[in-house]
């Protein structure tokens, strides 16, 4: 069981995760010794001042300003430049233990030098303790670096100690040993942390992504729905009134032709294109004999065939997913001069997608059969189209109509 915690103790992070833990705790030590650079710049001042003060001797004195001096230039590289993440591995080798090299050398030396003196030991002591609490390192540099400090106290304080030694060297060896531990400690506290937030974070990822493609089927499912009814209806529309068997798909390809002309996106041009499949969906309430009607329409018929827009408009309303075109198909009977219904809406007042309907309606009625006229030839109705231009129609999509015409006569088309 022991030997179990011991390589725990020592374990590293996952192998796919060992790179961006190396950054982000090369990143973490570098931010912590750029404000710690500052920190040791003011220890530095203040104990050279100190020294200076209490006139302490003179290799004291000279250590405390060769550390100020090693201070100074550390804290000014730290602001000199943002490293970039290409030269982040430079500036944490050569600024961090740099650092961290400079302070517990200062102090491992003034121990060595004045072995008897507990402040001494006490500032030895807090930077040992300082380092393991503030940075992020691996077992094995903290370990040289401790080892390391203790070599001079070794060879150069022992032999200066007064009796009795063994205490004093104890007590140096325990805060060591204890400083990595804690060291060590920390550092797999900042495995664990880091392994447990990225496994969340892809967890999360997958849970979002899954979730997503979820939604996307789910939508085009009811996408798939939605188009089988808005094309049942049309058929039904068109066993209802013969005549315009046909007319909606008509309209809404050619709204559509004329949408992707005027450089509208995507999305737009498919709701011209449904728009133009579900403009007449109101007339299965207008009564049959009326659409059927081989002769001219009384006033009174006339006003029931206007209130198939406000109709369809409500219907459509009552659909989540096709609420957003009812507008469009509300609209597709007002006129560029004002004149149309059921608003009398005028020029850009009317809906860029309803403008569009108004000239696709128009163009398949007119070379279209009908019970009171028969069909005009395509030129006749194309002349049509451009005598009403500014008065029933938009001018930009009459403009555009016209290019369909030329880019899109005697071409396969198929809509999205």
């Amino acid at each position: 069981m022991y030997v179990k915690e011991i390589k725990q103790f020592f374990k590293e992070p996952p192998a796919h995760l060992r790179v961006d833990f190396k950054t982000k705790i090369e990143y973490d030590n570098y931010l912590k010794a750029k404000f710690f650079s500052l920190v040791m710049f003011a220890v530095s001042l203040l104990s050279m001042i100190i020294a200076n003060f209490i006139n302490d001797t003179v290799q004291i004195s000279d250590l405390n300003f060769s550390f100020f001096v090693l201070s100074s230039v550390n804290a000014l590289l730290f602001r000199i430049k943002q490293p970039s993440p290409n030269e982040l591995k430079f500036f944490h080798k050569t600024l961090v233990y740099g650092l961290i090299i400079t302070v517990l050398g200062w102090s491992t030396l003034l121990m060595a030098m004045l072995p008897n003196r507990q402040e001494l030991i006490g500032t030895y002591s807090i930077v040992v303790l300082s380092i393991s609490l503030v940075f992020h390192l691996k077992w094995n540099v903290v370990a040289a670096l401790y080892s390391s400090s203790l070599l001079p106290i070794i060879f150069f304080a022992m032999p200066l100690m007064k009796e009795p030694l063994a205490p004093k060297v104890m007590t140096i060896a325990m805060l060591v040993f204890i400083s990595w531990v804690i060291s060590r400690m920390l550092y797999y506290k900042e495995i664990q942390n880091f392994t447990i937030s990225r496994t969340l974070r892809d967890q999360n990822a997958n849970m979002k992504a899954e979730v997503l493609s979820k939604s996307i089927k789910l939508k085009n499912h009811e996408e798939e729905k939605i188009e089988e009814i808005i094309f049942s209806v049309t058929k039904l529309l068109g066993i209802y009134n013969p005549y315009t068997n046909g007319h909606s798909e008509n309209v809404a390809i050619a709204s559509q032709k004329i949408a992707i002309i005027m450089g509208l996106s995507n999305e737009d041009a498919k709701d011209a294109y449904w728009s133009g499949m579900v403009h007449d969906l109101g007339k299965l309430l207008v009564p049959i004999e009326i659409l059927n009607k081989k002769g001219p329409l009384a006033e009174s018929e006339y006003e029931i065939i206007k209130s198939h827009p406000a109709w369809g408009y409500e219907v459509l309303c009552q659909s989540e997913s096709l609420s957003s075109i009812a507008d469009y198909v509300l609209h597709h009977h007002e006129r560029w001069d004002g004149k149309g219904y059921p608003d009398c809406l005028k020029g850009d007042e009317i809906p860029l997608i309803s403008q569009i309907l108004a000239v696709a309606d128009a163009w398949d009625a007119m070379t279209s059969e009908r019970p009171y006229r028969k069909a005009m030839s395509e030129t006749e109705a194309m002349l049509e189209i451009q005598k009403n231009k500014g008065l029933q129609f938009s001018p930009p999509v009459v403009d555009a109509f016209m290019k369909t015409k030329k880019y899109y006569m005697n071409q396969s088309y198929s809509a999205f």
